[in-house]
């Protein structure tokens, strides 16, 4: 136990207390700045590493025969990297979005199913333009798969609208069978 505690009382023993205290919480903060800034990823980089995990799946997705006969099979990317994508979250969004404008239907593919896992609300819109404005009904049932990702509330109008006005008529009944299953009861 402190019997001497009237040291305290002294100005320059305060003094000293209050600029080592200051200096602890500086210390502290600057840590935790660095600690986040490891954390940041630029925009650079999130576009960089989603063209190499399409562009990976792609080729992964690619075998040719003895024959010389090319064969296509679905592009998926590894757990590894649909990880990745979800830790890039909202970031990843609008480079993925890029890529449902792609010819390539593997590419749309691909960025549909990474934007259904990402799931946010972030996803509607880019999610919304394929459902509502893709020539490909196939294009558009992917779409409205993925939205069921987003939150419902979000969701819910997109697809009640390909339900009801789709020219497809495929589209317009899986949009109708996603009301069904997905629905808040």
């Amino acid at each position: 136990m402190i019997t001497n505690i009237h040291i305290f009382a002294k100005p320059y023993v305060r003094g000293f207390l209050a600029i080592v205290l200051g200096m602890l919480v500086c210390l502290a903060q600057a840590d935790k700045n660095l600690s986040q800034e490891k954390n940041v990823v630029s925009n650079a980089e999130v576009r960089e590493r989603i063209a190499a995990i399409i562009g990976g799946a792609l080729r992964r997705s690619e075998f040719v025969l003895e024959d010389g006969t090319r064969i296509s099979q679905r592009a998926l990317p590894s757990s590894e990297e649909d990880e990745e994508i979800k830790r890039y979250g909202d970031a990843a969004v609008p480079v993925l979005a890029e890529y449902l404008d792609a010819e390539d239907s593997r590419e749309k593919t691909l960025a549909m199913r990474l934007l259904g896992n990402i799931g946010s609300e972030s996803i509607v819109e880019p999610l919304k333009k394929v459902v509502l404005k893709d020539p490909s009904p196939d294009m558009r049932k992917l779409a409205l798969n993925w939205l069921t990702q987003a939150p419902w509330e979000k969701a819910y109008s997109i697809i009640r609208k390909a339900a009801e006005t789709d020219k497809n008529r495929g589209v317009r009944k899986l949009a109708s069978g996603l009301l069904v299953l997905y629905a808040p009861k």
